[in-house]
């Protein structure tokens, strides 16, 4: 590359902390649908759930690219496992109250992300502005793990 003279180029630093976070955004939002702030949604929009409940928004899969690839049926259940991780989006308030947990600190809080079992819980869906978004309520006794980096879990079995 042939550098033109008198021309420097201007050195940009971005902090490690922003790069960093951009990196899992930009990780994380590889082939998902927007979540339910992302498309115009607010907390009031949302139903507010009740007793020992948790309202956790799923990682929703795309099965198509950005360039209009259709992925294979194998792909998309490959990636499927995202279901079972999602975003705490609000909690009930007698969450972590039952006589179990005494002595014991709440196993998540909203805006963790969270892993639960296949079966946990009731689906529900919601429209947005451009999707509609699938939200699951499960007791508070069926989360399984909290996890900082969810788009690094590899849960489904034979999937590497």
């Amino acid at each position: 590359m042939t550098e033109l003279v008198g021309f420097d180029r201007p050195k940009l630093a971005v902090p490690e902390h922003v790069a960093i976070e951009r990196a899992r955004t930009a990780e994380l939002k590889v082939n998902r649908l927007p979540t339910w702030d992302e498309d115009g949604l607010t907390i009031a929009d949302l139903p507010q759930t009740t007793g020992w409940r948790i309202m956790i928004e799923p990682i929703e899969v795309k099965n198509i690219t950005k360039g209009g690839i259709i992925l294979s049926d194998l792909s998309t259940e490959a990636q499927e496992y995202m279901r079972y991780v999602g975003k705490v989006v609000n909690m009930g308030p007698l969450c972590y109250q039952h006589r179990k947990f005494e002595g014991g600190e709440p196993w998540c809080k909203v805006g963790d992300w969270v892993v639960h079992g296949r079966y946990a819980g009731q689906e529900a869906q919601i429209k947005g502005d451009k999707e509609v978004h699938s939200f699951r309520f499960v007791n508070d006794d069926e989360i399984l793990a909290t996890t900082e980096r969810p788009e690094k879990l590899i849960m489904y079995a034979g999937i590497y």
